[in-house]
Parts: structure tokens; C-alpha cells; sequence
């Protein structure tokens, strides 16, 4: 089992607050899997929050992907935040598969927001202790025979 859109969704995930917002508003629809993001690594499939940005490429993904990033930046960002490495304002080309994190600043609607299907079940944002938590509970309720 995969957790991690859930987990993005909880207080203390280093992901951008507009990027939490849209996790808890968002449908299983609201997802599409797609080869567009990535200059950083080509053509790999990433499944985003769908934008107009998204909507308007996916017909043209093939090429996309296959091109080096073109036009204006979309953002920037800190790398390695909290290191030695850290690196503050490195720009996000068109298409980046950088996620936003709370460093990150630019147009959202253009950015790579990843999202399983499973994103139809979030609806709040909360600590990971209650999270995983509410797994194990429904876990154990599922091994015992009471949820159904």
C-alpha cells in the first residue's frame, strides 16, 4: 500500500501549503498520470494534480517530454533545504518535476503537484501520528472482521 498523498497531506510534510489545499479539495478525476513532467528525467510517467496547464499539454506529452525545457520559468525553489547544500532560488523550467515545498514561489497551476488516485479520501490536513494511527486501527478492524 502507498501512503505518500496522504502523508503530503499532514502538518509536518515540507510541502507547500497551496499544494496541502489542493490535495484535500481534489477527486480521484483531478489526478492524471502523465509522461510531461520532468526535464530532470525524461518522459518518466508522474501522476499530477490535473491544471489548465496539464489539460492544455497532455495532447502534445509525447513531444514535450522529449524536448528540453523551453520559455520562461515557471517558479523557483530551495534545494536541499536544511543542509550544507542548501541552494535557494534555483529555477523551476517549464514542466519540472520539482514538487512545490514551502521555498517555493511561481505559478502553481503550472507546477507538478503529485497526487495518487487515493487523493479522493483526503479531506483534512493533520499530524502523521494520527494518520498512521487511523490506518492501524482500520487495519486491525479489518483483520478483526468488524469493518466491512
Amino acid at each position: 500500500m502507498w501512503v505518500g498523498t496522504r502523508l503530503v497531506a499532514s502538518t509536518e510534510a515540507y510541502a507547500h501549503p497551496e499544494w496541502k489545499r489542493r490535495l484535500t479539495a481534489s477527486r480521484r478525476q483531478d489526478t492524471v498520470n502523465t509522461l510531461l513532467f520532468g526535464p530532470e528525467l525524461p518522459c518518466q510517467p508522474y501522476r499530477v494534480l490535473r491544471t489548465p496547464a496539464v489539460d492544455a499539454a497532455l495532447p502534445q506529452q509525447d513531444e514535450i517530454c522529449a524536448e528540453p525545457p523551453s520559455g520562461p520559468f515557471i517558479g523557483s525553489t530551495l534545494l536541499f533545504p536544511g543542509t550544507s547544500f542548501a541552494t535557494p532560488g534555483v529555477p523551476m523550467p517549464r514542466f519540472s518535476a520539482l514538487p512545490p515545498t514551502p521555498d517555493t514561489t511561481g505559478d502553481f497551476d503550472a507546477m507538478g503537484m503529485p497526487a495518487g488516485e487515493s487523493v479522493q479520501h483526503i479531506r483534512d490536513i493533520r499530524p502523521a501520528a494520527e494518520i498512521v494511527a487511523g490506518m492501524m486501527a482500520e487495519a486491525r478492524a479489518l483483520v478483526a472482521g468488524t469493518l466491512g
